[in-house]
């Protein structure tokens, strides 16, 4: 996967889970103000090391576990179709 995502992409794939942003993080190990500031928060930049505006990738990587658990995966975009969410395969 890319290293930018978007809040509404990450809005999605919690809806296609059926989770709760209280649900999403306590799966991720992480707090609610995470999940919802990365939600509304539109270019989600993820970094190896903490960087003002971004995310660290440990944290990014338990939400996308998170996810994968709940048979979600986020998808990047291609020349056919933009970024988006769906089962896992």
């Amino acid at each position: 996967m890319t290293d930018t995502f978007h809040g509404q992409q990450l809005k999605a794939a919690r809806a296609l889970a059926d989770l709760t942003v209280a649900e999403l993080a306590e799966a991720a190990g992480v707090t609610i103000r995470t999940v919802h500031r990365l939600e509304i928060g539109g270019k989600i930049s993820v970094s190896a090391t903490r960087r003002e505006g971004h995310v660290s990738s440990a944290v990014w990587d338990r939400i996308v576990h998170a996810l994968r658990v709940a048979g979600v995966e986020m998808t990047d975009a291609t020349k056919a179709h933009g970024a988006g969410v769906r089962w896992k395969t």
